[in-house]
């Protein structure tokens, strides 16, 4: 496991909630299933009780890794590439659409057993409800950012109503350079940078500082440090415990998809086209090189200029 959701706060109608390491030998702050199903159950129960305002927080350092592959794509065997019986390497029809309206299948050997192919597929869809569920929370959400933000972490930060983050944060989506897409990530991040920021971002596989995201709309507010975070997380509240609490759900239904069409079959084409790609042979591959510290084989060097 690499995440253990832990309530900080759950009493009158503010809510808080802390992403954390299952253990100090634990080096990762990713979601794997448990992660994803107890942050799918808190939400349910936060709406069930009529919350007004949630505030989320990682551990210092980090916020959040993103999706746990390595438990998926490392403790599971790759099966023979001489294998001759589909028991051994399967061949699976697979649907996705690049773009809306295009939908492309196509035949594919999948390099992993059928239980872990579905299990990815699993993950991918329960990752797109959360941020859906977070998105579309009747209640107001705010994400406290004290260091790291990486991958499928930036989409449950941008899901965030308010984001607060202190001067040494850092966001990156590195997935590009594993042969992937922040497909599911991207919907969201839309409502908070430009298309050309996105693309840009996403290609260069680099994470960029506090500076860079505030000037870009991915982060609210830049502050000094954790007390000064904190002081802006409780004036936000206190302007939040001012609006009725059905005006806030209503406002955020009605401009959640004015611009960009139906969410939820954004996220879901999106999950569909992540469990596309971690099905495909070279990016299991490249991925599982990674996660063993192995370079990639589609990573090239520029040349030093004479």
């Amino acid at each position: 496991m690499g995440m253990k959701l832990r309530w900080i706060q759950q009493e009158d109608s503010i809510w808080r909630v802390k992403m954390g390491r299952v253990s100090e030998e634990s080096g990762s702050l990713s979601l794997d299933r448990e992660a994803l199903q107890g942050w799918l159950k808190a939400l349910e129960q936060a709406k069930i009780a009529g919350i007004r305002a949630l505030v989320i927080e990682g551990e210092p350092g980090t916020f959040c890794q993103g999706m746990d592959l390595s438990s998926r794509l490392l403790n599971h065997p790759t099966p023979p590439a001489e294998a001759s019986s589909r028991d051994e390497v399967h061949e699976v029809e697979a649907h996705y659409t690049p773009v809306p309206g295009m939908l492309r299948a196509l035949r594919v050997t999948v390099p992993v057993d059928h239980a872990t192919a579905q299990a990815l597929r699993d993950d991918a869809k329960r990752y797109a409800s959360l941020l859906l569920s977070l998105r579309r929370a009747p209640f107001a959400v705010i994400a406290l950012v004290d260091g790291e933000v990486m991958a499928g972490g930036v989409g449950i930060m941008a899901a965030a109503d308010l984001v607060l983050a202190t001067g040494t944060s850092r966001f990156g989506l590195p997935e590009a350079s594993l042969g992937l897409l922040p497909a599911m990530v991207l919907p969201i991040l839309r409502e908070r940078i430009s298309a050309q920021k996105a693309r840009w971002w996403t290609m260069r596989s680099a994470s960029i500082g506090t500076a860079t995201a505030h000037q870009w709309g991915l982060i609210d507010e830049v502050c000094a440090d954790v007390d000064a975070m904190e002081k802006a997380c409780r004036e936000a509240l206190r302007m939040i415990l001012r609006a009725h609490p059905d005006a806030i759900a209503d406002m955020k239904l009605r401009l959640g998809d004015e611009t960009q069409g139906p969410l939820d079959g954004a996220l879901e084409e999106a999950a569909e086209y992540t469990a596309h790609c971690l099905m495909l042979p070279d990016r299991v591959e490249g991925i599982r090189s990674f996660l063993e510290g192995e370079p990639l084989p589609w990573h090239e060097r520029l040349r030093r200029r004479p």
